[in-house]
């Protein structure tokens, strides 16, 4: 839902400077709720505290702003929609168009044709109904667009009530004698001039106003005289309007007052009549500098903040590689000494040392990364039946080892039976829970740790506590914001990067749940946070990953690891020590030894200096004798979507670090394909 939000607000800005919509105004924006009709779950919609003129804009918009689908089905109910035609979003979401649509308009049927024909339609007036069966008169554009990973277009409707417009219209036409009176008290401003001459015959008191004319000045005035030079031509346009008043779209154009010839730009709607049995162009002026100013400013904005976020995620791309590569051969070699019957005594003790600090960086820079992706929207959950009694020895055994030679006891209470699955995200609910469990050790010298699980309406609770040091409520108020601690004498004593309760709230949020946190100065803190879901009966076996034993499908296999880098081919030898591994720098190289050598299959860094590893698959699959080529990659680029690219092609991918133990399982499922 939030791609969409985001996408409606980005569409209506532009809307909104290209077709001169007339108000905006201001009003902190809300959090509203909308319910599925698919899975009748609540779903809220997100706060932009980042994009507040969005919100602004959208509030107190008076136009319906309306999403469809390429079937005509509705998805997003935003603006006036509900005050102008009385549904709400309850009533209306995923109800086809034709709730809103009158036997007028079926017989004209140009909304849906537009749909069809995938076309704009843009200020085209029609008749529309309301839930209580009225119709209203209005004023329709439509607009399609293209969402990512969607085949078909989708549509954005923007639907203005016009009804006091052309009622207006409808008498203003039928007069043959316009009253001044009734046109002073307009406000807007209203030109009537000659459609041959182009001299002015009457400007009410607004227009007067805005172009600074005197009543003297205002009659056999030519309307060149308030038009900026460089607008003529469109000008032009105005005195001989080919339209009449209900299908006439209005126009922006820059004019200048009389006296000082200072530039504004107005938005004009435009009408033959006769006046005083002349035939004349009635012009009605609407200042809409400031809205363009506005307008002007959010589009740079939006600028700024896409340069922004693009500047940023390159360098996360960049820094996650140049760190993941180093850590890659730490963790590789510490991976093949240990599994040396040579490596005892303290010098396996050192490795144990070296192997936990490289794991705590590669935890601190898979901590930074998450953060970017739950700032961008892109931690996804995928749920699957689990056993959560399973899950939670497997937590509660991690903290037990950290625990020793301390003297605090740990707690477990739960009332779930040890038979009981639940539709879950075992891998980012672990993840909160040993970020939570961890700082409860960190901060507990002695004392108690409890954990406290229970599912009740619909929802699991979990709620952990500790007797430690405690914080303030003004250091409470801290934990959620990114690289920020209680105070700098925590950082200084316990260490830590910050992220883990910012982490842990934006995955939290993911799956609707709440976090909150309730602690008092040296006497200990509670975490609480909620996990709606379900029961379900279907059993999920959890993933383990172990060192294969039976390693005969690879043995004597000959691999080619393609890698720029030379102290990874020392360390993917040692890993794959098993078959007979060569090693080349570039995709090209590559190439030319799998077309005049026979390999068994490939190891591909997707990262290469000369070619990139996806085009290296590419030249792969098109030549007939390389079809049987097994393929493994692997790259330290986690955050450019090459991981979802390999896997839509049916291959394997590991991220870097590699593992050994990653990398031969990796290598027995190719082989047996």
């Amino acid at each position: 839902m939030e791609l969409k939000r985001n996408r409606l607000y980005l569409v209506a800005k532009f809307s909104y400077f290209i077709f001169g919509y007339k108000r905006i105004t201001m009003k902190k924006i809300k959090s509203q709720q909308t319910i599925s009709k698919k899975t009748n779950k609540k779903i809220s919609k997100p706060q932009y505290a980042n994009n507040l003129l969005y919100g602004k804009y959208l509030d107190h918009t008076n136009d319906a702003i309306i999403q469809i689908n390429s079937r005509g089905i509705i998805e997003a109910w935003l603006g006036a929609a509900s005050k102008i035609f009385g549904f709400t979003e309850r009533n209306i979401l995923q109800k086809h168009i034709g709730a809103i649509i009158s036997e007028y308009e079926r017989e004209r049927n140009e909304i849906l044709r537009a749909i069809i024909s995938d076309k704009s339609l843009i200020n085209y007036e029609t008749r529309l109904l309301t839930k209580s069966g009225l119709e209203l008169f209005t004023s329709v554009s439509l607009f399609p667009f293209k969402e990512k990973r969607k085949k078909s277009n989708s549509y954005l409707l923007f639907v203005r009530d016009v009804t006091e417009e052309k009622n207006f219209r409808d008498r203003l036409f039928s007069l043959q004698n316009i009253h001044t009176e009734i046109l002073d008290g307009l406000l807007v401003g209203i030109i009537i001039l000659d459609r041959e001459t182009a001299e002015i015959l009457y400007t009410n008191k607004r227009g007067m106003e805005l172009f600074q004319l005197s009543s003297k000045e205002n009659l056999g005035r030519k309307i060149w005289d308030l038009i900026d030079p460089e607008m003529v031509q469109d000008a032009n346009e105005l005195i001989q309007p080919t339209t009449d008043f209900y299908t006439a779209s209005p126009k922006q154009i820059r004019v200048q007052r009389y006296h000082d010839k200072s530039k504004f730009w107005v938005e004009v709607h435009t009408s033959r009549i006769n006046y005083h049995r002349r035939p004349c162009s009635l012009l009605a002026f609407l200042d809409i500098t400031v809205t363009r100013n506005y307008l002007k400013q959010l589009e740079e904005s939006v600028k700024q903040k896409e340069l922004q976020a693009a500047t940023k995620s390159r360098f996360m791309a960049n820094m996650s590689h140049e760190l993941r590569s180093p850590i890659n051969i730490i963790l590789g070699y510490v991976d093949i000494l240990t599994g040396l019957d040579e490596v005892d005594g303290e010098a396996r003790e050192f490795l144990t040392y070296i192997q936990k600090s490289a794991e705590h960086l590669l935890k601190t820079l898979n901590d930074i990364l998450d953060l970017s992706k739950a700032e961008a929207s892109k931690i996804k959950l995928i749920e699957k039946p689990y056993n959560l009694v399973a899950l939670m020895k497997s937590v509660l055994s991690l903290i037990e080892v950290k625990l020793i030679g301390k003297k605090i006891a740990l707690d477990y209470n739960s009332n779930i039976e040890p038979d009981s699955y639940f539709s879950i995200d075992a891998h980012n609910l672990q993840r909160v829970l040993l970020n939570i469990l961890d700082n409860a050790v960190k901060f507990t010298d002695e004392g108690l740790i409890s954990v406290d699980v229970k599912f009740r309406n619909g929802s699991l609770t979990f709620s952990i506590s500790d007797t430690g040091i405690g914080m303030t409520q003004e250091e409470v108020d801290k934990l959620f914001i990114p690289f920020e601690q209680a105070h700098s004498e925590i950082s200084q004593k316990y260490g830590g990067s910050g992220l883990g309760l910012s982490i842990s709230k934006e995955i939290c949020s993911l799956w609707k749940g709440e976090i909150k946190v309730e602690s008092k100065k040296n006497a200990g803190t509670t975490v609480t946070f909620t996990y709606p879901t379900s029961r379900t009966e279907q059993i999920e076996e959890a993933e383990v990953v172990p060192v294969p034993t039976d390693l005969s499908l690879i043995k004597g296999k000959k691999v080619l690891v393609i890698d720029d880098q030379e102290y990874n081919h020392k360390l993917f030898k040692l890993m794959l020590n098993e078959c007979n591994v060569e090693t080349v720098f570039s995709g090209k190289l590559a190439l030319n030894k799998l077309i005049t050598e026979d390999f068994d299959g490939i190891v591909l860094d997707l990262r290469l200096p000369d070619i990139p590893g996806m085009d290296v698959i590419k030249e792969i699959r098109k030549r007939e004798r390389l079809k049987d080529l097994k393929i493994v990659t692997t790259s330290a680029d986690i955050l450019s979507g090459l991981k979802e690219q390999i896997e839509e092609l049916g291959l394997i991918f590991i991220p870097k670090p590699v593992r050994r133990a990653d990398l031969l399982n990796a290598l027995i499922t190719a082989f047996s394909k």
